[in-house]
């Protein structure tokens, strides 16, 4: 159950990621868009008040020029030209007279009284509206593809109304419209790229504070960690010396079979690893001092080989060593490097036990085009390691193993980039795990160095 938990929780953690992305962008850009509609209706808006406002001056003045020629029984000639005069000097398309029927009565382009007029300027409703309320109105309803705009006053003489006065301007706002598309076209293109620019910028905020909230966490752990190993340190390593000492004055006994003597050789070498394991700890809280010495890495591998080596023949499993003839000299801390490399054969065993024909191919030698620097390889044919566990590896109390304190992988970067190096891990699922060191041979350090002092 917790597996599937720890399985679930990055695919969790994606989802959210990807929810956050899209509800930012579209939160933005809904904000740009309604920004850029603001514009556009504002702008339409001026157009058409302006428009609007002219035709409604004009029309007073208009309307009372019109009523004083037609009191004084002017001739259609007459109304006709003042009509024209009217149209050009407010620079409108058309002036016109129209009656209920929606004919001509009188027009500034000298139409033949009785004739009809667009089905646009004599909309019935309107006209008969005038005529029925006696007062002016604006056109209200705009029919699809009109590009006029219209004013409409009554022609009162006496009790009656003599017809319908009205004047058609141009509207300019497509015009506007279509001169500001490009601008527009570029306002919406833009809106759209700085809502996904801002959504992104998000995303990668909410990753730097992740890692910084990861960051607190195992410095914080690292602090415990280092507090309850100094606690206990004492205790743990007295026991440990008393064991080794004990096993090695056994060792000098002159009765013992060959046997014997691989045993207590065994308990002393076991015992000598468990301390290490307790400066591991120890470490953790504190700065790790380097105690280099002139060593070859060839040996300190054939040394730790032979400490698992009992441990692959009871299991099956096969240890294949290629490494170069030449010595492969480096200064480096014999002890803590030895802890390194047993830390990552203990791994790959467990890696491969549970496989028929396991096997753990080691590699050691200097860089093809740089011979200041050693290569180490150790590779299994195990299950493989999921692409979201392999980020995490290297990481403080990270492991996959219920029974794994997650400090062994981390000291071994530890240690590693204490001498200058540095270690990576690739892995296919399925196909096994490869561990690859890169370490500086250190040449120009004297022997018996300790490098922090």
């Amino acid at each position: 159950m917790a597996n599937d938990v720890h399985k679930a929780t990055p695919f969790l953690k994606t989802k959210v990621k990807i929810a956050i992305f899209f509800v930012v962008f579209l939160a933005f850009l809904a904000i740009q868009v309604a920004v850029v509609y603001l514009m556009y209706s504002s702008s339409r808006e001026a157009v058409t008040g302006v428009l609007s406002s002219k035709l409604r001056s004009v029309s007073e003045a208009a309307n009372t020029a019109v009523s004083f020629s037609v009191r004084n029984n002017a001739r259609q000639q007459s109304i006709d030209s003042l009509l024209w005069r009217i149209r050009e000097s407010n620079r409108l398309e058309s002036a016109v007279i129209i009656n209920r029927q929606g004919l001509v009565k009188a027009s500034s382009w000298n139409a033949i009284s009785g004739s009809p007029v667009s089905v646009f300027m004599a909309t019935p409703g309107i006209v008969g509206n005038v005529i029925e309320t006696r007062k002016p109105e604006r056109e209200h309803i705009r029919i699809l593809g009109d590009p006029y705009r219209r004013v409409y006053t009554p022609i009162i003489q006496g009790e009656e109304v003599w017809g319908v006065l009205c004047l058609e301007a141009f509207d300019t706002l497509p015009t506007a419209l279509q001169a500001i598309e490009r601008p527009f076209q570029i306002g919406v293109i833009f809106s759209f790229i700085s809502a996904l620019a801002v959504a992104v910028l998000l995303l990668f905020v909410i990753r730097f504070m992740e890692r910084s909230r990861k960051e607190i966490i195992r410095v914080e752990r690292l602090a415990s960690a280092g507090e309850i190993a100094a606690s206990i340190a004492h205790e743990i390593k007295n026991p440990l010396s008393i064991i080794l000492s004990t096993a090695q004055l056994l060792e000098k006994q002159k009765n013992l079979t060959e046997h014997d003597r691989d045993l207590l050789k065994g308990i002393g070498e076991e015992a000598r690893r468990s301390a290490d394991q307790v400066d591991a700890f120890l470490d953790l809280a504190r700065d790790m001092p380097l105690k280099r010495s002139r060593e070859n890495i060839a040996g300190i591998l054939y040394g730790t080989v032979d400490l698992v080596a009992p441990k692959c023949r009871k299991q099956g499993i096969a240890i294949e060593t290629k490494l170069t003839e030449s010595p492969l000299i480096a200064h480096v801390d014999r002890r803590k490097l030895r802890q390194v490399f047993m830390n990552l054969l203990l791994n790959a065993i467990e890696a491969v036990e549970s496989r028929d024909n396991g096997l753990i191919k080691i590699k050691a030698e200097f860089l093809r085009d740089e011979a200041s620097f050693i290569c180490i390889n150790i590779e299994d044919n195990g299950h493989g390691i999921t692409p979201d566990t392999l980020e995490r590896i290297f990481e403080p109390f990270f492991s996959t193993k219920q029974s794994g304190t997650g400090l062994g992988l981390f000291r071994a970067k530890q240690v590693i980039e204490k001498h200058g190096g540095t270690i990576t891990a690739t892995s296919e699922a399925g196909k096994g795990t490869t561990v690859i060191i890169i370490l500086p041979t250190g040449n120009g350090a004297s022997a018996d160095e300790d490098s922090d002092s």
